[in-house]
């Protein structure tokens, strides 16, 4: 299971304060389960790219762990994750920055803080994983996800840990990511009966053949300046889980994005007190925005544009649809108080 590891440039890792991790010494021991086992908290960098086919390439049990790779590869063959953070105790503030990693699952992390930063993950079906969470925040900035388009292929998941009553801190922002998914989603946020709060998600590019965003609930989140492309019959650009009704989406502002090629570009269930502003919705197949059993619903200045469904949205057209959630003609929203001024459509 040995592998070797080079140093590149000693001075410039010594003046930065970072530890070399070699295979077999302190503090990156060789396991039954990894090649790199990093059990005590410090600054890190990889000093070479390597292939693995341990369970895990590198595993991070240790809080306070910052892991540089370096621009450097992980090519990882195992049946776990190319970088495992937190087993079998979530860990607190690590840090995976600057590298490249080709493997079935990139990065799987049970962890209370993190950031994940400027990594390229390619030929993934689990591309960026986050489970467990149950308080603190997320940081997923400016990486590259390409999965291999499998059915549940995802770029990046982010898994809630808590009940919805508890009141859980914790929240996630993604901003500046490239991601693709399969059938699943690109980008999920979600929980077994949990919701993850307080999220923002900016400057995306975003592309699936299933939902491209998809959350379980959330409150006071911020969805702004997305590109998210979808495939027609796969799902929407935006939605929410259907289960789990109190997990609803509320308190939500929805602005800015450009949404192609979607079933819907917002399709959402359970909401209350959502703003829609200025977005943009190419070639939606079936309606550009659609809620059920929601209230509180504002859409100000989102354009439209398709062959077959444009006119304004001064109503509940079929560009805008309020009640039940798949065809069978507009109904009636689930709740009170819609506003819908300003929108504009076009062929």
């Amino acid at each position: 299971m040995l592998l070797m590891m080079f140093l590149l440039n000693p001075q410039a890792a010594a003046d930065d304060g970072q530890t070399l991790l070699v295979v077999g010494s302190p503090p990156c021991v060789s396991t039954s389960l990894s090649d790199c086992e990093i059990t005590t908290d410090g600054s890190f960098f990889l000093g070479a790219s390597f292939t693995s086919s341990a369970t895990h390439a590198i595993l991070i049990r240790a809080p306070h762990v910052s892991l540089d790779l370096n621009g450097h590869t992980i090519a990882h063959s195992g049946s776990g994750a190319a970088i495992r953070i937190g087993s079998p105790t979530p860990t607190t503030r690590t840090v995976v920055r600057n590298g490249h990693i080709h493997a079935t699952t990139g990065i799987l992390a049970d962890v209370r803080s993190a950031r994940i930063e400027g990594v390229q993950i390619t030929g993934a079906q689990r591309g960026i994983i986050v489970d467990h969470l149950d308080e603190g925040t997320i940081d997923i900035v400016e990486n590259v996800v390409i999965t291999d388009g499998s059915t549940g292929a995802v770029g990046v998941e982010v898994i809630g840990d808590c009940t919805f009553f508890d009141g859980c801190d914790t929240s996630v922002r993604m901003e500046g990511n490239v991601l693709t998914g399969g059938e699943l989603a690109a980008a999920h946020l979600r929980g077994t009966t949990a919701r993850i709060d307080s999220n923002v998600l900016k400057t995306n590019e975003v592309a699936s053949s299933g939902p491209v965003l998809a959350m379980m609930g959330g409150v006071g989140s911020l969805i702004e300046d997305n590109l998210l492309h979808g495939r027609l019959g796969g799902g929407a650009c935006i939605e929410n889980e259907l289960a789990n009704d109190p997990l609803n989406i509320h308190d939500t502002m929805i602005t800015d994005n450009a949404m192609m090629s979607c079933n819907h570009g917002v399709a959402l269930t359970s909401a209350e007190r959502i703003t829609l502003l200025r977005n943009y919705t190419l070639n939606p197949n079936l309606t550009a925005y659609s809620f059920s059993n929601s209230s509180d619903i504002s859409a100000t200045f989102n354009f439209v544009t398709d062959a077959n469904l444009y006119q304004t949205m001064s109503s509940t057209t079929s560009i805008f649809r309020l009640g039940s959630w798949g065809g069978g003609g507009e109904g009636t929203p689930g709740g009170s108080s819609v506003t819908v001024s300003g929108n504009l459509g076009a062929p």
